[in-house]
């Protein structure tokens, strides 16, 4: 089995049986939620990221990656993939926790390309740390803050590796988007750097699951690794521009975002191996 699909199956098997359902001082759950706190775990291979044991839309993985890499903050874009993100908005235009935004475009500077000069200029860097979640004074009533502290990239044995800090992570709509973007970035960065990928971990405060996402988590446990998919990070970083006017425009059919990425050579069949072999099947 993939080792992205054996560790999300762990993830679900721990969360369904420790997981605990927190309840207010009255006794009413909160959010109607399971969590497991100060969960961690890591992936050795980050460029296989994009799970097969569960049916993940393409068309909104596309769709906010595309959102992502242009660094925009429109919410009419990516609500288009998900109407979820209509109620994490405080002014009905934008998102505050729009990522790309964030690390390309916020506090006037350039975080990924200040990482990528950092690293060239010092290797051994532990300074190496793009900020998501930033002091925020309307922090009591914001319907939209980051779930996402930081990333901090370390050069180690001539690899790159990345750890993503999350304040809240739910496991079936958040988790499997959240890690493609996060070594997307890794695999441009180790490019920028001319070194390879190492590993990727994740940790999260609150790893949880929404109650009713019980049943779909119950039959992910029972799946096997099928047929798999990867993004060219490269390929849709060098393109992001030219690929999110072309999804932005009125004509295009947003339900054909898969297919778009797949036309492009983004969105691809992962090679399968033989492992007593080492040769593709």
């Amino acid at each position: 089995m993939r080792e992205i699909d054996k560790v999300y199956i762990d993830i679900c098997k721990n969360i369904l049986k420790n997981g605990e359902i927190i309840y207010d001082s009255q006794g009413r759950t909160i959010e109607d939620t399971k969590e497991i706190r100060n969960y961690q775990f890591t992936i050795h291979n980050p460029k296989q990221n994009i799970l097969s044991v569960r049916n993940l839309s393409y068309n909104y993985l596309c769709g906010e990656l595309s959102w992502y890499m242009s660094g925009s903050n429109d919410l009419k874009y990516i609500s288009q993939f998900g109407s979820l993100w209509n109620k994490m908005t405080d002014d009905g235009k934008t998102v505050n926790s729009a990522y790309g935004d964030i690390i390309f475009n916020r506090h006037n500077f350039n975080q990924l390309e200040t990482i990528i000069n950092l690293l060239k200029t010092d290797k051994n860097s532990r300074r190496a740390v793009i900020n998501i979640n930033v002091p925020n004074k309307e922090v009591i009533t914001t319907h939209d803050e980051p779930c996402t502290i930081c990333l901090q990239f370390l050069i180690r044995d001539e690899k790159l590796h990345l750890t993503a800090m999350m304040r809240s992570n739910d496991i079936w709509f958040g988790l499997p988007y959240d890690i493609v973007f996060f070594t997307c970035l890794q695999q441009i960065i180790a490019d920028k750097l001319n070194i390879e990928c190492g590993t990727y971990t994740h940790f999260a405060t609150s790893l949880h699951m929404y109650l009713r996402d019980e049943d779909k988590i119950r039959e992910v446990i029972k799946k096997h690794s099928q047929n798999a998919k990867y993004i060219d990070a490269l390929k849709l970083y060098n393109e992001r521009s030219s690929i999110y006017t072309d999804i932005n425009k009125d004509t295009f059919d947003k339900k054909e975002t898969k297919k778009y990425f797949e036309n492009k050579k983004i969105l691809n069949d992962e090679e399968v191996y033989d492992e007593n072999k080492n040769n593709k099947v």
